[in-house]
């Protein structure tokens, strides 16, 4: 409809893929060509697209609609997932600390009879874990053996 009117006042003829490249967009980053400027010009009654933009007047210039209530809305996102994510990251921490505690035992060797520890050098211990090769334990001077163990319990 557009395009007969179009032909039969001026002569010329605008392309859909033009049409909808320029006019059909919201925002158009493509500038049109001045011969095709010229042309609707003269549609409307202006003998160039020059002579047209001296005719108009604009009384108030368009509201351009700025970002900043985005970057607004992003930086109240950001300062509320601050200290979120601090809390989330603060409770792993301590879920994960509370659950790997490692418990220190002691143990050394006494004569039953004196109470006196034991004092020799070839004493061997093992740790045994269910499923696992036995575990070699050093046994100091003093006949005692330390053992760092995440479980709460060392079965007998």
């Amino acid at each position: 409809m557009f395009q007969e009117s179009l032909s039969e006042r001026v002569g010329g003829y605008v392309s859909e893929k033009w049409f909808y490249t320029h006019l059909k967009v919201e925002k158009n980053e493509k500038l049109p060509r001045i011969d095709m400027l010229n042309l609707l010009a003269r549609y409307v009654g202006a003998e160039d697209w020059q002579a047209f933009l001296s005719s108009v007047t604009i009384d108030s210039k368009p509201e351009v609609l700025t970002e900043e209530p985005t970057v607004a809305k992003k930086k109240k996102v950001q300062i509320f997932l601050l200290p979120v994510g601090i809390l989330i990251i603060g409770g792993m921490f301590l879920v994960v600390s509370f659950f790997n505690k490692v418990e220190s035992y002691q143990f050394c060797i006494v004569d039953q009879d004196d109470g006196m520890p034991i004092a020799a050098q070839n004493i061997e211990a093992f740790l045994l874990k269910e499923g696992e090769s036995p575990l070699p334990l050093k046994v100091d001077s003093l006949g005692c053996l330390f053992i760092e163990t995440s479980t709460e319990k060392l079965m007998t």
